[in-house]
């Protein structure tokens, strides 16, 4: 088992725990992080334009609950799909979502 599995298994067993340790950074009660990270779905997966807009919806909310000054550009901070390509393992890209 890998570290990023390791680190994955620990992060869903332990819900509280990772409230408790991402409501200071993000400024959420844990509750509601608890809520969020119930529905989130765990593992090296491919980056496609659905995952990338995904982030621009949730970047759009953030910011229009004010708990971001300004609305980022979420595609700046993804990699290129030929600079993707180069660092991640072939057994992720060929996984399909």
């Amino acid at each position: 088992m890998s570290e990023l599995d390791k680190a994955e298994a620990w992060t869903k067993d332990h819900p509280k725990e990772v409230a408790q340790l991402l409501a200071p950074v993000t400024q959420l009660e844990p509750e509601i992080l608890e809520k969020m990270h119930d529905k989130y779905e765990y593992g090296l997966r491919p980056i496609t334009e659905e995952v990338i807009k995904k982030q621009e919806e949730v970047a759009g909310f953030w910011y229009d609950l004010k708990l971001i000054p300004k609305k980022p550009d979420v595609r700046e901070g993804f990699l290129k799909p030929e600079e993707y390509a180069k660092v991640t393992p072939s057994e992720v890209l060929a996984r399909k979502l």
